[in-house]
């Protein structure tokens, strides 16, 4: 069964969707309606989709210069068996694990201008990530500089590695210290959500546009982290159950850079959604003198 025999009951949903959308809309708050006509604007789709375009630009450099950093302090057995870890812990309908080889060949006989000279490819994304933050961010006369987004890519860059090789090590170590199970499914699931939560978090409170406090960064990382939790559920269900293009392009880069690009503009647009969710609340807090 392909994905298209799959769209009559899609489309029978969505239609589901609209109708009871439609029915509730005007018992609906004027906050949440504001959202929502923000969301179905062009604003909204055109930021997330230039964005998930920087991130398919920063993403193989920026792979390329954490596996070269992690080659001065592992041999490149370690980095190989990286790259065949990795490729195994993803669904064969995205097929990394040629993408992944061909970076850790790249890195281990790459020079050290090389290396400086992908670091600008590499921090595009931040860049992009502050101009971003600047459009969807509702009532705001300050702008994010892109130099800062770009010195916040470096330090990503840089700790990358570790928390590659610590996110690994986790999966290999704790099932056989622990056993499998679903309480221990559930237990890594949520050290995961926690760990993603924290990263969005840090990244908000770097990217300040107003003076927002640590329970309005706290509520939009939540909220962002959850939505990237759920995106990434159907994301991985649509992979598994709707996508076809290993049987129509077979393990191609094709394929890795359509469903990338996809699961990429999923994750920007939540990201997005965090973002100005946490200024909202710190907009409402400061009028009401909170």
């Amino acid at each position: 069964m392909t994905s298209l025999d799959h769209l009559p009951r899609v489309r029978r949903a969505l239609r589901r969707a609209r109708q009871r959308y439609a029915r509730t809309r005007d018992t609906l708050p004027a906050p949440v309606l504001r959202f929502g006509r923000w969301v179905r604007g062009p604003e909204f789709f055109t930021v997330a989709a230039s964005l998930a375009f920087y991130a398919m630009i920063s993403l193989p450099p920026m792979v390329l210069i954490a596996f070269w950093i992690a080659g001065a302090f592992v041999d490149a057995s370690a980095l190989e068996g990286l790259g065949s870890e990795v490729s195994g812990q993803t669904p064969e309908q995205l097929p990394v694990g040629e993408v992944l080889r061909a970076l850790i060949d790249i890195a281990s006989r790459a020079g050290p201008l090389a290396v400086l000279s992908a670091a600008w490819p590499a921090t595009a994304y931040g860049a992009a990530l502050a101009r971003a933050f600047t459009q969807v961010a509702p009532q705001s006369e300050r702008q994010i500089r892109g130099w800062r987004g770009r010195l916040l890519a470096l330090v990503l860059i840089a700790v990358l590695p570790l928390v590659v090789f610590s996110a690994l090590a986790t999966l290999y170590v704790v099932p056989r210290l622990f056993g499998t199970g679903w309480a221990l499914t559930a237990l890594l699931g949520l050290g995961a959500f926690v760990v993603l939560a924290l990263v969005i978090a840090l990244v908000y409170a770097l990217f300040q546009l107003r003076d927002t406090r640590w329970h309005d960064v706290a509520f939009g990382a939540l909220i962002a982290a959850g939505l990237v939790a759920v995106t990434t559920a159907g994301y991985l269900v649509y992979l598994r159950f709707f996508a076809d293009f290993s049987d129509r392009y077979g393990t191609s880069s094709l394929a890795t850079a359509v469903l990338l690009g996809l699961w990429l503009l999923l994750g920007n647009a939540v990201l997005l959604v965090g973002y100005r969710l946490m200024l909202r609340r710190a907009i409402r807090r400061h009028e009401a003198g909170g």
